[in-house]
């Protein structure tokens, strides 16, 4: 009896035992698999803070090109705009970091464009609707458009929200406004690289949805904008350009007029000043625009006729880089050695006309190693008119202060288990340090 009892509890002993050893050998393996991820962790939050430096050191990089380049034009010919190989691809401590850098001066600036020129864009899915949503949400009434909203329609929202009658902060903003979608904003290029990804051209396989045509749709981002310059507009010296309402005699001879330009300026100058360049020269219809138009030398000699301005258009031309108005400073400009097609139409008029001359532009400033070197040169594009000339003169530059850097940092192993980081910032060059209009950084876009 006694042996049994003792083979009983040498059994339960036993049993304790073996159990103690699972039990001690499910905590030593959960010990090391949390070791092991914690040490996981360790090397990519160690991978991660590499590719936040890197992608901040490709800003730096890129804001130190910028103030490299020469101001007197800005082209997409140009080491910024091109890529340049100490941009790609950059080897940093354990990672790699890429730098786009997109001229914001080359867009539309949502904050000051017509409801014409938005619809300018129809091409891009710009209707009537968003539109005049997009003039709702930054004037400052509560009055809306055709087709537009007002308060009322964000405040009776599921999630309601405060509309900003004001203007737009970041682009970024415009996903608040009725009808602008993540797709239309940023087309199939979610990621902001400028490049076709493979998962940009596989239709509905994997996001970001797409059409599967070959061809990268950038969505309105690429076309337009929100930031405007702060600093004083420059002439192609980098100076200060001069105030023609302001401007002396002699300081428009310095400029390149005769005294007899000169004193016209002064003279035809309006009581409340001049409100734009074009009221300068005479936008009638030259003989070779009379031509092209139809409009015969009777109809040009009594337009010429009732218009006295102060320049004519080769006098004209040797100033209009280096004069503003004070009350057009700080307003955006458009290079039009950058602008994309669509801009270009956008500003034209929307047209068949608008749709030849922006083609011309562009074949214009694609000839030339160093685009437009000035804004007169417009007027050597074919089917250029003096008066479309003078519907854009206030609009255009041939030059960029306003840049957005986008730079992308990953570690080799990025996509498998590596890690990443991405930077986004709108620069104004011109002055030192550069001043950071908007930030933004975090492991995706």
């Amino acid at each position: 009896m006694r042996a049994a009892i003792r083979r009983h509890q040498k059994g339960v002993v036993l049993l304790i035992v073996l159990w103690t050893v699972a039990i001690l050998m499910i905590m030593a393996g959960a010990t090391g698999q949390t070791s092991r991820l914690d040490t996981k962790l360790s090397i990519f939050t160690a991978q991660e803070i590499r590719c936040k430096w890197a992608a901040r050191a490709g800003v730096e990089k890129a804001i130190a090109l910028l103030n490299e380049d020469d101001p007197t034009t800005d082209s997409l010919n140009e080491d910024w705009a091109t890529s340049a190989q100490d941009l790609v691809d950059v080897q940093l401590e354990g990672c790699t970091y890429t730098v786009r850098i997109v001229d914001e001066s080359g867009k539309l600036n949502v904050n000051t464009a017509t409801r014409e020129q938005l619809l300018g864009l129809f091409d891009w899915g710009m209707d009537p609707a968003i539109a005049d949503a997009i003039i709702d949400w930054r004037d400052p009434d509560d009055e809306p458009g055709e087709e537009g909203v007002e308060v009322g329609y964000y405040e009776n929202l599921p999630y309601r929200y405060n509309i900003r009658n004001g203007p737009f902060k970041t682009m970024r903003e415009l996903l608040k406004v009725r009808g602008v979608t993540g797709q239309l904003l940023y087309g199939e290029d979610t990621n902001l690289n400028g490049k076709l990804d493979k998962s940009e051209q596989d239709g509905d396989l994997t996001l970001p949805l797409d059409n599967g045509d070959d061809v990268l749709d950038e969505g309105w981002i690429a076309f337009l904008t929100c930031y405007s310059p702060q600093n004083p507009p420059q002439d192609p010296a980098a100076q200060t350009k001069v105030d023609i309402n302001q401007a002396t005699a002699e300081q428009l001879q310095q400029l390149g007029l005769t005294a007899e330009q000169a004193q016209a300026v002064i003279d035809n100058r309006p009581s409340g000043g001049y409100t734009s360049l074009a009221s300068l020269f005479s936008s009638t219809t030259t003989t070779a625009d009379a031509n092209a138009t139809g409009v015969t030398a009777a109809e040009q000699q009594t337009s010429q006729q009732t218009t006295t301005p102060p320049l004519d258009i080769a006098a004209f031309r040797t100033i209009v880089d280096q004069i503003t108005i004070q009350t057009q400073q700080g307003q955006p400009k458009i290079n039009i050695n950058t602008a994309p097609l669509p801009v270009l139409v956008a500003i034209l008029g929307g047209d068949d006309l608008a749709y030849e001359i922006a083609y011309r532009i562009v074949e214009y400033r694609d000839s030339a190693l160093y685009g437009f070197e000035s804004i007169g040169e417009l007027l050597d594009v074919p089917s250029m008119t003096s008066e479309v000339f003078a519907s854009v003169v206030d609009l255009v530059d041939v030059r960029s202060n306003l840049f957005t850097i986008y730079s992308f940092a990953k570690t080799g192993q990025a996509g498998a288990g590596g890690a990443s980081w991405f930077v986004e910032a709108v620069v104004e060059r011109g002055q030192s340090p550069a001043r950071i209009l908007y930030w933004y950084e975090g492991a995706t876009p």
